[in-house]
């Protein structure tokens, strides 16, 4: 084998961020955030009848919802809610919490085609 065979060979193992592979890492990550915390909205809303509101969710995470990783609040860019792919927006809110909420990502694609993964609340 010749010196260029040998680049080329190392060339094509070498990931350079921007791939398909990495694309499905960094949305897979975003995924399993929003799952994350998805899974302890619903939770506190099974312990206290209401979605947090806004100012909760974003004020108070480690009172609100203390079974989340604060990571996963932070998307894979480093950003955290509210700013980033990440979003958490509550409705139908009265004096003491939310009845309903949208938490959501926005996805990235090779094509740079718009795309998001939703949850909504089950209550």
């Amino acid at each position: 084998m010749n010196i260029l065979t040998i680049v080329i060979l190392l060339l094509s193992f070498i990931n350079v961020g921007g791939g398909s592979e990495s694309i499905e890492k960094r949305n897979t990550e975003r995924k399993n955030d929003i799952n994350n915390i998805y899974s302890n909205l619903e939770k506190h809303y099974a312990q206290y009848g209401y979605y947090p509101t806004s100012e909760e969710f974003i004020n108070d995470k480690l009172n609100t919802l203390p079974g989340v990783d604060l990571e996963s609040y932070i998307d894979p860019n480093g950003k955290k809610m509210p700013q980033g792919d990440y979003s958490y927006s509550p409705s139908q809110c009265r004096a003491v919490g939310c009845d309903r909420y949208i938490l959501k990502s926005t996805l990235e694609s090779e094509d740079d085609s718009v795309s998001e993964y939703k949850k909504e609340n089950l209550n």
